[in-house]
This record gives C-alpha cells, sequence and structure tokens, in this order.
C-alpha cells in the first residue's frame, strides 16, 4: 500500500503523478496535445504502463477503462467526456509541461533545485543536507541493545497515573488556502489518535463523514464520497452508509 501511495502521489518527470493529473494541477502544454495527452483516466494509464499499453490497441488497456466504467457506474460518479483511453497517446516528452519539473538539489549550484537528475532527490528526506555536507536530522542507526539487568524485586502495584497528552500533530498546508496552515488532531470512537507520516496519509474529515482528506508532501487535498456513500477509515474507501458508524457524532478536536 505505501508503494502504491508513494507511485499516485510522486511525480517521475517527464511524467506527472497521478493526483496532479486527478486534481487538476498538471495543465497540458501545446507538446501534452501534440501528444494527445490530456487530462483524464487514460492520461493515468499513460503514467502507470504507457511503455506497454499506450500508442496502440491494448486490451489490457481496454480492461483498465472497462473497470473503471463499471465502478464510475456503481458509485454514481460522471465520467461523460472523459478519454479513457490512450491508444492514440504518444509517450510524455521532456517538452511536456511536466518535463521541466525542479526535483534534483544541485551540489555544482550551492544545492539549488535543478530540473536535471543529480545524487540528490528533493523527495527524499534527508537528501538536502547531503547535498549541502550537513549532519543528516534523522538517524537510521538502530540503538544498542540494552544489557540485561537482574529481575527486580517485587513492589506494590503504583497507582494508576493519567494518559499523557498526545505529542502535536505535523502540519498540513491546505490545498485551498496555500498561504496558511491547517494542523489537525482528530480523535477516533476509540479515543485513539490518527497519526500523520510524513509523506502522505489518508484520513476523515473532523465533521463531514461524507469526506475525506489526503496529505501529500505537506498539502491538504479535500475529497468527496460519491452519493450514498460515507467515508470508512477501517477500510480507507467510501462505503455504503449502512456499513459505516460515522464518527462525527463523537468527540473531535481541531485545535
Amino acid at each position: 500500500f505505501a508503494a502504491s501511495m508513494w507511485f499516485f502521489v510522486t511525480p517521475q518527470p517527464p511524467k506527472p503523478s497521478m493526483l496532479q493529473v486527478l486534481d487538476g494541477s498538471w495543465v497540458p502544454n501545446r507538446q501534452d496535445s501534440i501528444s494527445k495527452i490530456k487530462p483524464g483516466f487514460g492520461a493515468t494509464t499513460m503514467i502507470i504502463n504507457g511503455g506497454l499499453e499506450c500508442g496502440r490497441n491494448s486490451q489490457q488497456a481496454q480492461n483498465r477503462a472497462n473497470y473503471y466504467k463499471d465502478f464510475a457506474k456503481i458509485m454514481g460518479v460522471d465520467i461523460n467526456g472523459e478519454k479513457l483511453l490512450c491508444n492514440d497517446m504518444q509517450q510524455f516528452s521532456q517538452k511536456g509541461s511536466a518535463g521541466k519539473l525542479d526535483l534534483y538539489w544541485a551540489p555544482e549550484r550551492n544545492c539549488q533545485l535543478v530540473n536535471w537528475q543529480t545524487a540528490f532527490n528533493a523527495l527524499v528526506e534527508g537528501d538536502y543536507n547531503k547535498c549541502k555536507g550537513l549532519p543528516s536530522t534523522c538517524s537510521s542507526t538502530p540503538s544498542p541493545s540494552p544489557k540485561p539487568s537482574p529481575a527486580p524485586t517485587p513492589s506494590p502495584s503504583p497507582l494508576p497515573r493519567p494518559s499523557p497528552t498526545p505529542a502535536p500533530f505535523p502540519e498540513c498546508r491546505s490545498g485551498n488556502n496555500p498561504d496558511g496552515f491547517f494542523p489537525l488532531r482528530l480523535t477516533m470512537k476509540n479515543s485513539k489518535f490518527i497519526q500523520l507520516p510524513q509523506v502522505s496519509s489518508i484520513f476523515p474529515h473532523p465533521t463531514n463523514c461524507s469526506k475525506f482528506y489526503l496529505c501529500a508532501f505537506g498539502t491538504l487535498y479535500s475529497f468527496n464520497c460519491p452519493a450514498t456513500t460515507l467515508w470508512n477509515h477501517a477500510i480507507q474507501a467510501c462505503d455504503w452508509s449502512a456499513n459505516v458508524e460515522c464518527y462525527s457524532q463523537k468527540k473531535t478536536s481541531i485545535p
């Protein structure tokens, strides 16, 4: 699941990410139009496996489109006019709108971002410090195993202590409000807090069960479930409302 989410949100020039195609942040330029690449399900097939399935008639690409249409019909999503196939598309080009993304730190330019490949990727935590020759801010060295100690003498049971206050959550910049941060702290019905990974996370809307959020590389994206469905955090997907106990009726808090 983690690998699929990384592939979903990470651009790989000259290809944009699938998320950029879906949320509209990828806008085709003249070269993309010449290559007949336009936003839609067909463009995501080109990103996933365009070298084998696109630019020609492919049963595998047709199968993907058929499944997409079936699920769209079940979930009540209107896909009329969307380009579902990639049989007439050419490959993404360096001259396309995603071909010149600045994704690498260049040591020969004082570690500024550039659009050619170097050994230091802006999407990899710690690579900027490596480029600058600075100590890493995170360590992958395992802690030494503690030495065994003799069994302690039994003592009276301690009095119960109150649970510690959860640590502050990472901040996710709102896609709808790029100048403001959206710090989140959500409480589910089991009173456990949802931790947000550093790269990406899907998590429920704090007050509306028909919505959910995707936090991707510090940017917050909001999505709506199709009609008659609600977000089911247990299965990480929109589900029939009969299968979901709406957590917004429970205690939630946003600091």
